[in-house]
């Protein structure tokens, strides 16, 4: 049975790889993902300050760690926008093959110029506030702006060139001037274009008409169920769903897991249910399609030993959220039989716990960014509460379910293609003992 021609499916997996592969998306997911050791370490440091556990809790006070720790989060999540800015930039640059630490450079300084500054009789200088997740798209539009002015500069040849004998690094640095005096123009004149608006700069213009209307899509109910569902389609038709969906929603996923992050630092209520930690805890339970189910059917129910196999296999990176061997040893991809599950599960998944957590029956994640590797349910414990490790046991059952069906056809199929090589075996064996 197939799911489309090879003529529409040729058509699919031609604009799937112009999606992943576009420059500005590209430029993005990387710099993002540039970014996770720090998220990871600030997100770590975020809870070793906020552990309610009394006798810890005193502990931080009398040695003077509760108000040094907070540091840690401070300076990495809540500066992401910084980090964002030259990562972002750097990176899409590399994508027309010229180096971006220069370009990375830039962006950043044109940041600071567009970003509101505060000063009173005892201070000058910037506040978090614009720094950190609600800057997070002035970030974006200013390295993809500034890496592209770099890049047209570099490829028309607009540099400063300097004679052979003059040291590399002294060539580079002259080079730069024209594309610096260029960028610190633009960044001048978006800076005051705002400045004498109602909005007074671009940052509230941005995070008011475009990101904050993008968050509330994104982190809606039907957003999240839009994302899988995409996602999910594309895995089974053999094309890399994940990639894709996050190359698109990872900016909106980070900021309000960020927001989580930053309300839960300051004691607040967690203004957001969905973002990228629920997309890893619910969506992806031992990977893509949830497949932990799966992989638990096989490794203890299964009859054939093709399954079995494959289930002890799989198991544990599956427990790590990595299942490759599942989604191409079952296989998953391009299978009639699994599909229904495979695109089906997670998003049930992802329903029960929304509609768990939105009623209160459950907390809300904090946003931590848990790296590949991290088991299930311990997952849970890393968002801030026990309840949601028990909320994704929940879901594991769940998912269980939803596969068990569709596993036993499948297992079934697997024991009688097993027999009738075995007995062609026995019989080849008689013939020669005949023979």
């Amino acid at each position: 049975m197939k799911f489309m021609s090879e003529k529409n499916m040729d058509r699919l997996l031609v604009v799937a790889d112009k999606i992943s592969n576009f420059r500005y998306l590209k430029g993005i997911s990387d710099g993002l993902a540039s970014l996770l050791s720090i998220t990871i370490s600030g997100s770590i440091f975020l809870l070793l300050g906020n552990l309610p556990i009394a006798p810890y809790t005193k502990f931080l006070e009398a040695t003077g760690l509760a108000e040094i720790l907070p540091l840690a989060y401070n300076c990495t999540i809540g500066l992401i926008a910084v980090y964002a800015v030259y990562f972002i930039a750097n990176r899409f640059t590399k994508t027309f093959g010229i180096d971006g630490t220069i370009a990375g450079l830039l962006a950043l300084v044109a940041f600071f110029i567009v970003t509101p500054s505060v000063t009173t009789d005892e201070f000058s200088g910037f506040a978090f506030t614009w720094l950190g997740a609600q800057g997070l798209f002035v970030a974006i539009i200013m390295a993809l702006l500034v890496g592209r002015i770099y890049v047209f500069i570099i490829q028309k040849d607009l540099v400063i060139k300097m004679p052979d004998g003059v040291p590399p690094t002294v060539s580079r640095s002259f080079a730069a001037i024209i594309p610096a005096f260029v960028t610190l123009v633009v960044a001048l004149v978006i800076k005051a274009i705002f400045y004498g608006t109602s909005f007074t700069s671009i940052h509230h213009f941005v995070y008011q008409f475009i990101q904050t209307p993008l968050e509330s899509i994104g982190g809606s109910f039907g957003g999240i169920m839009i994302a899988i569902l995409v996602m999910q389609v594309l895995w089974v038709l053999g094309i890399h769903g994940s990639l894709i969906v996050y190359n698109i929603m990872t900016p909106i996923f980070l900021s309000l897991d960020t927001a989580n992050l930053t309300a839960y630092a300051n004691g607040e209520a967690l203004p957001n249910i969905v973002g990228g930690a629920f997309m890893n805890m619910f969506s992806e339970i031992g990977g893509a399609g949830c497949t932990i189910g799966l992989n638990l059917l096989m490794l203890f129910l299964a009859r054939s030993q093709r399954y079995k196999a494959l289930g002890k296999l799989a198991i544990l990176p599956g427990i790590g959220r990595i299942n490759e061997p599942l989604i191409f040893g079952t296989p998953l991809v391009m299978n009639p039989i699994m599909a229904i599950p495979f695109i089906v599960a997670p998003l049930v998944s992802a329903a029960f716990g929304y509609i768990t957590i939105s009623i209160g029956l459950f907390p809300r994640l904090i946003g931590t960014s848990v790296p590949m590797g991290v088991p299930v349910v311990i997952q849970g414990l890393l968002q801030g509460s026990w309840q949601l490790a028990v909320l994704q046991f929940i879901c594991i059952l769940i998912t269980t379910a939803i596969y068990f069906p569709f596993f036993k056809i499948l297992d079934r199929q697997a024991v009688e293609q097993e027999t009738v090589v075995e007995n062609e075996k026995q019989e080849y064996n008689l013939n020669e003992i005949v023979e």
